[in-house]
């Protein structure tokens, strides 16, 4: 045989000295179909109470129960006549937890008393665990963890997790990334690294960072919920493609997000990253600023539409959540929502003027934080005060032009208003207008993915669906 000594005739006493380690390590393996606690244990229970010194060993089991689940766990023996059943189902021990059968508590409570029980009767030197997180609740998985922590500094502990409350923990260490493609590969990855960096970039999770292939960044949550509906229209299967989302709640987050050491975080993983953002009043330099920012790191995809609302505008779909909102209301037809549409977009013209004009006046000033940060202690009054001229100099010039603004935002508008009003209109008051005629609001958070499960698939508009396969690819 080959050793790494050279060949050999007889098994090397390394290998020997290997063996007997191993032989002598209790081993403990719980796969992710544990059987259900039951008389075996009991009966374990039971003998504590009756073995000299085993007293002091339950009442540990005990309180550990107590201090994780919150339940008090107690067994006792059983007869049939005490418990009146048929001798065939008679059980010698019988386990309670807060005076009840254990067999009539949750399966989560279940579970975990499995692997308490297991551990401390076992004792082994190294615990497998698989998915420890079936069927607990997350704040039981949160007990859960904090017991096997404890439990890591007298034994070895490997387990799988498909639990983001697990991976998000922020003090684990030696975690691989399994993943089965044509062959199954391990990666270790850094992740105290990774923790302390992301423990500034909140909002992204380390389970985001671990546990998907692609992230979609969308402005709110109404807008993930609207492009997984229409996803499962289209039959692609983003779970599949191993997509997650993070939720920059409103546009303003992107330059949060789209930071160079956050991207550079996600591209050391080989994340595939997507923003999703409305174009709002957002003009062709703004874009390409968005782009040149986000480099080559990320994909930006900038809605032709003023924002997700706009795609939504579907007189079928419309009707049905003003029916579905509206308990009274019986007749309502696809052509009457279509007419009500027509009104509203035109009424909603110059707020569409409106909203260019605030867009063009409030990006206009911006406090240069940079030029004062790279300042001196002795020359940061000087240039602050210079930073302020500056501004006050644009805020004067602003001012004088206020008119000339709000013309050329009008004018803007009304050039393209006959070919793209579709597109420029604000989409969620174009809906809530529409809604209003019959009394009701509309509530993007609510209502958003209702307006999308009602879009047939073919009513999908060509851009979005394009948007979601490239994403899925």
């Amino acid at each position: 045989m080959k050793t790494f000594a050279g060949q050999a005739n007889a098994c090397p006493g390394y290998v020997l000295h290997l063996i007997e380690n191993i032989k002598s390590s209790t081993v403990l393996y719980l796969d992710e179909n544990r059987k259900s606690v039951g008389e075996t244990e009991a009966r374990r229970l039971l003998s504590l109470k009756m073995r000299r010194g085993g007293d002091a060993n339950l009442r540990a089991i005990q309180g550990a129960v107590s201090s994780l689940l919150g339940v008090q766990i107690d067994a006792f023996e059983s007869t049939p006549s005490t418990r009146n059943v048929p001798a065939t189902s008679y059980r010698a021990a019988e386990m309670d937890v807060d005076n009840f059968l254990v067999q009539l508590n949750g399966s989560g409570i279940r579970e975990a008393l499995r692997l308490i029980l297991d551990v401390s009767f076992e004792e082994p030197a190294i615990l497998l665990l698989e998915e420890p997180e079936v069927h607990l609740h997350p704040a039981l998985e949160y007990s859960l963890l904090q017991y096997l922590k404890q439990q890591s500094e007298q034994r070895q502990i490997f387990l799988t997790t498909h639990s983001s409350n697990f991976l998000d923990t922020p003090s684990m260490s030696n975690v691989y990334l399994v993943n089965k493609n044509n062959s199954t590969t391990v990666t270790s990855l850094q992740y105290d690294d990774f923790a302390a960096e992301l423990s500034e970039e909140l909002g992204i999770r380390l389970s985001s960072v671990f546990m998907f292939d692609k992230i979609v960044f969308v402005e709110g949550s109404s807008d993930e919920l609207v492009l997984r509906e229409l996803a499962t229209k289209l039959r692609i299967n983003l779970a599949q493609s191993g997509i997650g989302f993070v939720r920059m709640n409103g546009a303003g987050g992107l330059s949060y997000y789209a930071n160079s050491a956050t991207l550079e975080i996600l591209s050391k993983r080989k994340v595939d990253v997507h923003f999703i953002i409305d174009r709002d009043e957002r003009t062709s330099k703004d874009i390409a600023r968005i782009n040149a920012t986000c480099a080559s790191a990320a994909t930006v995809h900038v809605l032709p539409g003023r924002e997700l609302e706009n795609f939504l505008v579907d007189a079928d779909a419309i009707k049905m959540l003003v029916l579905a909102k509206s308990a009274g209301l019986t007749s309502l037809t696809t052509e009457d929502v279509r007419t009500a549409l027509q009104g509203e977009v035109e009424n909603l013209r110059s707020t569409a003027g409106l909203k260019r004009f605030i867009h063009d006046v409030a990006t206009s000033v911006h406090f240069n934080r940079k030029a004062l940060a790279e300042s001196t202690i002795e020359a940061c009054v000087e240039d602050g005060r210079a930073e302020i001229d500056r501004m006050s100099a644009v805020l004067a010039d602003l001012r004088e032009k206020l008119e000339d603004s709000l013309s050329q935002s009008i004018a803007d508008v009304q050039d393209n208003w006959d070919q793209r009003k579709m597109d420029i209109v604000p989409g969620t008051e174009l809906i809530d207008a529409v809604l209003k005629r019959y009394g009701l609001r509309y509530r993007k958070e609510r209502d958003a993915e209702v307006l999308a499960r009602h879009i047939e698939a073919s009513s999908i508009d060509p851009y979005l669906k394009d948007l979601i396969e490239q994403i899925a690819r």
